[in-house]
């Protein structure tokens, strides 16, 4: 089975969109050197969630559940492709096709033309996405806790605002920012006590007896002066 075969099995029918993900591919394939990637090694960033991005699955690997194929939909027909491993990246425009095919001419063209007279060649714009992260879980009671936590290395603008408040009069009252401890694998935690306690709330009234009189007492005050004569 071909290539082509492949995708068109994989997208369910054969199409112009689909042609012109298959041809972005064979071009990032050839610019770059790449191959299937089982895994992370090629990335996709595509501008569009055509057909086009089934045929990139197929012939490259990238999948969204990978963490290798990601959709940033600008409504344009570009694919940037990305190397780990050489660092290499590249990203493909679909030129503007001739106005006025049917169906069936736009499928026959897009198949007919090769990939460089379909693209034009652009360095890619955006950095290459990082890993697909593995978050830290545990379980507890058949309940399973998942977290994630970023290591502040430079405080930046987060140090003129906390001297900022230094100076201030009345100094808010704010609880200190509290970060995840450092764990490692097959580091033992310590167990947590839990306890379910029951309580009632309800809601506040939005009136009372005294409330009502006293907002038909000063009903309308807002719409007269104040040396104005009310009777009644």
């Amino acid at each position: 089975m071909t290539d082509w075969e492949k995708c068109v099995e994989f997208h369910g029918h054969a199409c112009s969109g689909l042609t012109i993900g298959y041809q972005a591919a064979r071009y990032a394939r050839s610019l770059l050197g790449l191959t299937r990637s089982p895994d992370e090694q090629v990335v996709c960033i595509a501008e569009n969630d055509a057909c086009g991005v089934d045929a990139i699955q197929v012939m490259l690997g990238c999948s969204v559940g990978k963490g290798n194929l990601i959709l940033r939909v600008m409504g344009k027909q570009a694919f940037s492709f990305y190397e780990r491993a050489s660092g290499r990246s590249v990203r493909l425009v679909l030129r503007r096709a001739p106005e006025g095919m049917t169906k069936e001419e736009s499928f026959r063209y897009y198949q007919e033309h090769e990939p460089e007279e379909l693209f034009d060649v652009k360095p890619a714009v955006l950095p290459v996405p990082e890993r697909a992260r593995i978050y830290r879980t545990l379980t507890c009671e058949g309940c399973e806790f998942k977290a994630k936590s970023k290591t502040v290395v430079q405080d930046g603008w987060k140090a003129v605002e906390r001297r900022f408040k230094e100076t201030l009069k009345s100094k808010e009252k704010e609880e200190p920012e509290r970060s995840l401890p450092s764990l490692n694998e097959k580091d033992v935690l310590s167990p947590v006590t839990s306890s379910v306690t029951e309580h009632y709330t309800s809601p506040p009234k939005p009136y009372t007896e005294d409330s009502l009189l006293s907002a038909m007492e000063t009903a309308g005050n807002d719409k007269f002066d104040d040396d104005t004569e009310k009777k009644g």
